[in-house]
């Protein structure tokens, strides 16, 4: 009993934590931070992928890709809140370093290239790896939900066969259960991933116009100068956005198709 109270006061505290992140300014250090953090777990999601037998031996995975999204929308808002407040006053080293890889505001030429790679790549996000994965677990849950009956019926056979015993039984039940819930639950995680995909574009958009607004109509500063500013720091800021749920959707395809494969 005071294990379970135990575990109820840590989710509540944890509910806590990203309430108050969302509605408070984030420093500029512990932002990128965490956005290093969350890329680093979505590379440890994928390489588990890759090194279980069993898809169903990873059953924490819809678990802990909800983990990654809730990091990814945290870091997102606070991330956008700083680059309208600060604009060129901005300090965040991760972002600017990541923006620099392909824009910068002191060349048009390499801003509008740099914007088009981008675009490119945000669109291969968009319609490849998120919608193949989000395709892959629907047909995937369907396939495991179709095939249960059948899988039941054949376990109960078993036992009544004598083929396997009470213990096994239970077993293969259980094994049979896990597998129908990883599935379902992984239809369902995977829409998040794509929901955050989503909003991820309409976020740059919103830094892009939302920054010159901003920049033109309060700082002053010249139209193109405000959009070179805020559209390297929305690409920098986007390809950080977008890395983890990349690495999570490349995840979730790793496993559905292993277990495609293993089918017979």
């Amino acid at each position: 009993m005071s294990d379970n109270r135990i575990d109820f006061k840590v989710k509540i505290l944890a509910v806590a934590a990203l309430l108050i992140l969302l509605m408070i300014p984030i420093p500029v250090f512990v932002l990128e931070t965490m956005m290093a953090l969350n890329i680093i777990f979505a590379i440890v999601i994928l390489l588990t992928a890759f090194g279980v037998k069993k898809p169903a031996d990873f059953y924490v995975c819809p678990t802990l890709i909800v983990i990654s999204v809730s990091f990814s929308m945290i870091t997102m808002i606070s991330a956008t809140r700083s680059i309208l407040v600060q604009g060129e006053r901005f300090g965040g080293l991760l972002i600017c370093f990541v923006s620099s890889l392909l824009a910068y505001p002191g060349g048009t030429v390499r801003l509008a290239a740099g914007f088009a790679i981008f675009a490119a790549l945000i669109a291969v996000q968009v319609l490849v790896i998120t919608k193949g994965a989000v395709r892959m677990a629907e047909v995937a849950a369907c396939f495991t939900l179709d095939a249960m009956p059948g899988k039941q019926m054949t376990i109960d056979s078993e036992l009544e066969n004598g083929t396997i015993g009470q213990e096994e039984h239970a077993a293969a039940k259980k094994a049979l259960q896990r597998e129908v819930d990883l599935y379902g639950a992984m239809d369902g995680a995977v829409k998040f991933v794509s929901g955050t995909v989503k909003f991820g574009v309409f976020n740059i958009i919103l830094i892009i116009l939302g920054g010159i607004i901003i920049g033109v109509s309060i700082h002053g500063k010249a139209l193109f100068a405000a959009m070179g500013t805020y559209t390297s720091l929305a690409v920098g800021s986007g390809l950080l956005f977008m890395l983890p749920s990349f690495l999570v959707c490349s995840a979730i395809a790793v496993l559905v198709a292993r277990a495609a494969s293993d089918r017979p």
